[in-house]
């Protein structure tokens, strides 16, 4: 388990933008783009203990009467060692931070792509084809409009590729109405989303702010409302589809309760871990897996499953 390190010791990037050699980027970046799919304040060094998933009660009924707020951080995550995380903010007054972590969550290198490259406010964040190459979509202090910037060197050099925001499954955030994708805006299942995962160029789901979720498989043009899960707070990207943290109701585990829905089929969400007790019961949090690894951020806490979410460590 790790905890969030002083942000005055994150370090910047070096060379954002202008300053990275942009013939090599696109030879690399060309080849990992096409494999792309979708859509993760620094840590000391820690010892990490394994976390029991706790069999407590199953989420599930009506979605929550209060309304979610939009998501406050990103999570991608590439196997069991790397990862990538950021925080949303608003444009143009929060810088983009991105941090990298190449040791399972127990330290992260941040990039300041706001002070150096005039980026802010990241909107998704995603894997690219190894674990030192992602992009995010963040908006340009200068007018807010979308951008799409990429690092294929662990964060140490970023470049920027506007017209590649196209291609990209993103939430618009001067109108949570719509959803962008990559065959263009589409109306959103609901007033108001909160979340956005995508698992493909065509199928996505979203969380609203009533806490309903709905899934697409036809790049939005029509959706699917999935059973609601109680406490919904965040939705990521999954194995074969999506995963859902909520919040723990259950007094015994102060913690996250794990869910899954899968792309397509049935639409009932799936317990993966009835607790993760990461000790907090903080709404800001962000989730991330794959057949490798399960990754969670909640609060200060950042743990893993490496066994589909049986235990966390």
């Amino acid at each position: 388990m790790a905890k969030t390190r002083n942000p005055n010791s994150v370090r910047s990037a070096r060379g954002i933008l202008a300053a990275i050699a942009i013939g090599a980027f696109l030879i690399v970046d060309g080849v990992l783009v096409a494999a792309a799919l979708s859509n993760g304040s620094s840590m000391p060094q820690s010892t990490a203990t394994p976390i029991s998933s706790n069999l407590l009660s199953t989420p599930g009924g009506e979605p929550d009467a209060v309304d979610l707020p939009p998501a406050t951080r990103l999570l991608a995550a590439f196997d069991a060692t790397s990862a990538w995380r950021s925080e949303t903010g608003t444009c143009p007054k929060a810088d983009a931070l991105v941090e990298h972590s190449a040791d399972g969550g127990n330290t992260w290198d941040g990039f300041d792509l706001g002070a150096q490259g005039g980026i802010s406010a990241a909107v998704s964040l995603s894997i690219l084809g190894d674990s030192r190459s992602a992009f995010l979509i963040a908006q340009t202090k200068q007018d807010c409009s979308p951008t799409w910037v990429g690092t294929t060197t662990e964060g140490t050099q970023w470049t920027a590729f506007p017209d590649r925001v196209a291609t990209v499954w993103r939430i618009e955030p001067g109108n949570r109405a719509i959803v962008v994708s990559p065959a263009g805006v589409r109306q959103a299942p609901c007033p108001e989303i909160v979340g956005l995962a995508a698992v493909d160029a065509t199928s996505a789901a979203t969380l609203c702010s009533d806490g309903s979720l709905h899934r697409t498989t036809d790049t939005g043009v029509t959706w699917e409302a999935s059973t609601p899960v109680r406490s919904a707070a965040a939705i990521g990207t999954g194995t074969e589809g999506y995963l859902v943290a909520a919040l723990s109701d259950d007094p015994a585990c102060v913690g996250v309760v794990v869910s899954a829905i899968a792309a397509t089929g049935s639409a009932d969400p799936m317990t993966v871990s009835r607790c993760v007790a990461t000790g907090n019961e903080s709404t800001d949090i962000a989730i991330s897996g794959n057949s490798t690894a399960t990754w969670l951020w909640a609060g200060t806490t950042v743990v893993r499953s490496l066994d589909g979410g049986s235990t966390w460590k």
